[in-house]
């Protein structure tokens, strides 16, 4: 039967400090140890350190990563601390929430503000029930302690030898079960190792106290025959008189332990020597010196007497490297094993074998027999498939090449393989050096000339030296007819040769052209693709051919070809040192080719400059201003100064299509003179300029000449989708317009009307820009609005947590005996609190009221203060984690206070929206030269890339509820004010608002002043 009263230790947990205090005030009488926690992360952090609680008193709603309903589902979960009895506290008291709580574990549930009387007799009440069942959680744990199993043989021996307890791992570890090793005597006598059982009998029976800090290591047979390595640790088991009992001990298997550390010793020595070798293998790349080297460290890391290397030579093999034999005698140990034919060798094994030297002749001969050598070892040297030489080894030791040392020497041959691979690509390295080095030069004498044919004969002249060729030639294709034309050739009658055309695809030139490739064919006589006709033309007989393609810019531009090798036939080297040749020849025709197009064109190109300049001067000058008058009035007067005309004007076509003037260089003849309107009205008709060079060729001349015109052009003035004008010129005399002059004329004309088109939807703008005036006011009070009515909700609930606190304040001064310093204390909270919910009212009115100053002010930091006393209950309930970053003094921008407040509101609602529940949200503030910035970089999810674009337009969002012009009017609000709004997400990352706004003037100065 458990006493009514008894002490216990209680964790009280609530984000109101004030609660804590009389929780504990009423606690701590009874007596209990209580302790404090203003979260529920310290909170679980106390529970897994304390093992001596006895009861938690917990809040729902706290702020940080863990809700109150979160802790109590991690302390159910927990099996060593699910016995602790919970009891709810909240403000929130509806039935529902009751439920949940009751769902995620707790043992009770009390609503704020409670009675202490109630609260004692629940607490009581349930720690009376828990304390029965923890007493029994804590016998389950001790036994359950008892029996778990170790992954060492755990026994216990009695006064007499015998086993009187093995552990469960018994059958696991050695095979047998625990009945039948219990049943045998000596211990384990069935399990060990007969070379092991009596030095572990011995010193397990008849030395019972083992010796400090030592382990026995024997050998340990399992039933399946297999052997394992076993430690064992032993001490002794006294009774209460110190009498000897029996023993207590453990078998560890220590198997993998023994393995590798074997395993590692074997391996530093092969390493060791290995590394040696690699050394002196990678010190040259001289064949022979490598050779020699390699195989004189290998025979003194194995001890051995004999050695040879022999590499393979234009088939057959060559002795390079020999040890301790003459030169013949080295070729005569090959014989019995198939001699030194490589093709014998291709795909040979390595060969180990043995002959006692008192045995009857075997595998060699007497003069081997005479050096005492008993075994040797022959080890075929591939790299890359390929065999490319023979190691030999022999001793004068029977024993030698053990398992062991053959893996060194297999090791070994596959370096001594390498090195001769690397030394042979060194060789071939050094060659390709001498013929870069040729065509580096080739290549600075065909890059030191843009002259065509200049380049094509050093090409010539240079590949037909390079190959040792008879002749040869350089066929450019024609792109309009597919045929090869001789462009360059070098050697006997080569100059014939010169602009012959190969017809298309034919020959052995067409067929590299157009399979893109080299050929190389040996007898030209004999293969169809050959093409007789410039034998024909040269006097020459083709024998053999080599041809590449020019390709330059991945285009193929031409072949080359050489002919007639003076010295044996062409091989793939030669085919490598004509592909590079023809890399660098066809980069210098295409860049002949390209200087001689270029220097045509130069001149087109500087004329084309000049009216480029004069259509980019009249652009400017059409650009300073957007009055239509200012603007037909500098077109006019730049065209008579580009084009001398002696009369023009500029008229206007209204919806009516009836021209009206709006500029003219003398009088408005022009405008008024039907066969000059007429004229302009097939210009406007067809859409297209108008051109009269000379009027007396015409059926009007008459006409014209009554006006004194000779030569007269009309313009129509193009805007984006419409002709907005028509531009006359007239000239006393006939007048020659030039064929690429008309595109510029076009083009003055399509700048004048562009001109024209955006003066008239300036003025358009001006007038939409004061109607939007109007209404801009009205959207931000709305949005005001809006964003006023989505924190009521908080607010009506941080109203309530003041008054919580003035209802505990008063109930711990009216009902408990308090010091007079306490009672202040309290009392002064009670102020406090009630000057809080003064302060929110007023930022609420703050907020709301509009600034009427003419040059308004905001400090950035009180702003944003107001704006986190609105929105502090919705961050604390989203279990947001707020950071400020500002620096000492104020940071004054020249901005209304409530117009900020509005942006800034609107950007921490939003950041506390989209990060849902848990984060966090960091604010930062500072000046940057003239401007004050201020961040607000919270962690949620992140905005889309495809949503990023379109944030700030009016009436987007992508809220279930929302109007979608918070952003839009919050960057209008800023943009207003000289600022910047912008934004920088990534999904998964969270999202950065930066606000940007210049320094009040008066603070600007005074920074200037200082």
């Amino acid at each position: 039967m458990l006493p009514t009263t008894f002490s216990a230790t209680i964790l009280a947990v609530d984000d109101d400090p004030l609660v804590l205090d009389l929780l504990e005030r009423m606690l701590i009488k009874q007596p209990y140890t209580v302790l404090r926690a203003e979260n529920a992360d310290s909170a679980w952090q106390i529970i897994q350190t304390r093992d001596d609680l006895d009861l938690v008193l917990l809040d729902v709603l706290m702020p940080g990563s863990l809700t109150g309903l979160d802790l109590c589902r991690k302390v159910r979960a927990d099996q060593t601390r699910s016995y602790v009895p919970i009891i709810l506290v909240t403000a929130l008291g509806q039935t529902e929430q009751m439920a949940q709580g009751l769902d995620a574990g707790a043992d009770d549930y009390i609503a704020k503000p409670f009675r202490a009387r109630e609260m004692l007799a629940r607490v009581h009440a349930a720690l009376r029930i828990r304390a029965v069942q923890r007493q029994l959680f804590e016998a389950e744990n001790r036994y359950r302690v008892l029996v778990e199993t170790s992954r060492d043989l755990i026994f216990a021996l009695d006064a007499n030898g015998w086993l009187s307890y093995v552990s469960p791992i018994c059958e696991a570890l050695t095979g047998y079960s625990a009945e039948l090793i219990q049943a045998e005597y000596p211990p384990f006598v069935r399990c060990l190792h007969p070379d092991d059982a009596r030095r572990f009998t011995e010193t397990l029976i008849a030395r019972p106290t083992p010796p400090d800090g030592l382990d026995l290591e024997f050998r340990f047979v399992r039933s399946n025959k297999q052997v394992r390595w076993m430690a064992l640790s032993w001490s002794p088991i006294r009774d209460r008189a110190q009498a000897l009992v029996g023993l207590q001990g453990t078998l560890r298997d220590i198997t993998h332990r023994r393995e590798i550390e074997a395993a590692t010793w074997q391996r530093s020595q092969e390493l060791t020597a290995l590394n040696l070798i690699a050394t002196r293998v990678n010190q040259t790349l001289e064949l022979d010196t490598t050779l020699n080297e390699t195989l004189a460290t290998l025979m003194e890391v194995l001890g051995i007497e004999f050695g040879t290397i022999h590499i393979v030579e234009e088939d057959q093999f060559v002795l390079h490297a020999v040890r301790g034999l003459s030169k013949e005698a080295a070729r005569n140990w090959y014989q019995p094993f198939g001699g030194l034919d490589p093709a014998e060798w291709r795909t040979h094994a390595p060969i180990v074998a043995r002959e006692r030297s008192d045995q009857s002749l075997g595998e060699i001969g007497l003069e081997i027999k005479g050096l005492g050598v008993q075994a040797w070892m022959i080890v075929p040297l591939r790299a890359q498939g390929l065999i490319n030489g023979l190691l030999l080894l022999a001793s004068r030791a029977y024993e030698k090449f053990d398992p062991n040392e053959v893996t060194l020497i297999s090791t070994v041959a596959e370096q001594i393989s390498l090195a001769i691979v690397n030394a042979r690509l060194f060789e071939e390295t050094r060659r390709r050096l001498e013929q870069t080095t040729l065509l580096y030069d080739i290549s600075l004498m065909l890059t030191s000339t843009l002259n065509l044919d200049k380049v094509l004969r050093v090409t010539m002249e240079a590949t037909v030296s390079m190959v040792q060729g008879e002749a040869g030639s350089v066929m450019l294709l024609d792109e309009d007819t597919g045929e090869l034309v001789f462009a360059a050739a070098a050697g006997p009658a080569g100059e014939k040769l010169l602009g012959v055309r190969l017809p298309a695809g034919t020959g052995i030139a067409g067929r590299a052209l157009r399979e893109g490739r080299s050929l190389l064919v040996d007898d030209t006589q004999i293969d169809q693709r050959f093409y007789p006709g410039v034998d024909r033309v040269t006097g020459l007989t083709t024998r053999r051919l080599l041809a590449a393609p020019l390709r330059s810019h991945g285009k193929i531009i031409g072949v080359m070809e050489v002919i007639n090798k003076r010295s044996g036939s062409f091989t793939e080297s030669d085919v490598r040192v004509l592909e590079l040749l023809a890399s660098t020849a066809a980069v210098a025709i295409d860049n002949a080719r390209l200087y001689t197009r270029e220097t045509q064109l130069s001149d087109q190109v500087r004329k084309r400059n000049r009216e480029l300049n004069a259509l980019h001067a009249i652009s400017a000058a059409l650009s300073q201003s957007l009055e239509i008058q200012t603007v037909t009035d500098v077109a006019l007067t730049l065209m008579k100064s580009l084009l001398e005309f002696d009369e023009g004007a500029i008229t206007l076509l209204p919806e009516s299509n009836r021209p009206a003037t709006i500029s003219t260089t003398t009088s408005d003849w022009l405008t008024r003179n039907a066969v000059a309107q007429q004229f302009s009205e097939q210009a406007v008709a067809a859409r297209t300029l108008q051109l009269l060079p000379d009027t007396r060729q015409i059926a009007e001349a008459e006409a014209w000449h009554a006006v004194r015109v000779g030569a007269f052009a009309a313009v129509p003035l193009w805007g984006h989708d419409r002709v907005e004008g028509v531009l006359h010129m007239a000239w006393r005399a006939p007048h020659e317009f030039a064929e690429e002059g008309v595109p510029l004329l076009a083009a003055i004309g399509q700048q004048i009307g562009v001109a024209i088109e955006r003066a008239e939807l300036y003025e358009v703008a001006q007038r939409r820009a004061r109607e939007i005036e109007q209404s801009y006011a009205q959207l931000v009070q709305s949005e005001k609005l809006a964003a006023t009515g989505r924190l009521a909700m908080s607010l009506a609930h941080e109203i309530n947590n003041p008054l919580q606190a003035i209802q505990n304040c008063l109930h711990l001064v009216l009902e408990f005996p308090l010091p007079d310093d306490r009672r202040v204390n309290y009392l002064n909270m009670a102020r406090e609190e009630t000057e809080r919910l003064s302060i929110l009212v007023q930022s609420m009115l703050d907020f709301y009221r509009p600034s009427h100053d003419e040059q308004p002010t905001a400090d950035v930091h009180a702003v944003i203060d107001r704006v986190l006393a609105l929105t502090e209950e919705k961050i604390r309930h989203s279990q947001i984690e707020m950071t400020l970053d500002f620096p000492p003094g104020p940071l004054v921008v020249q901005t209304a206070p409530d117009q900020l407040g509005q942006v800034f509101l609107n950007l921490v609602v939003n950041a506390v929206e989209a990060m849902g529940k848990g984060g966090s949200l960091r604010i930062e503030a500072k000046p940057t030269g003239d401007m004050i910035e201020t961040r607000f970089i919270d962690s949620g999810p992140g905005i889309p890339p495809a949503e990023l674009p379109h944030i700030f337009e009016p009436f987007y969002t992508t809220k279930a509820e929302g109007t979608g012009l918070g952003l839009a009017i919050s960057f209008t609000i800023i943009e207003r004010q000289r600022g910047t709004l912008e934004v920088d997400s990534h999904l998964g990352q969270g999202t950065t608002f930066m606000v940007r706004l210049p320094k009040a003037l008066e603070r600007r100065r005074d920074e200037e002043t200082e």
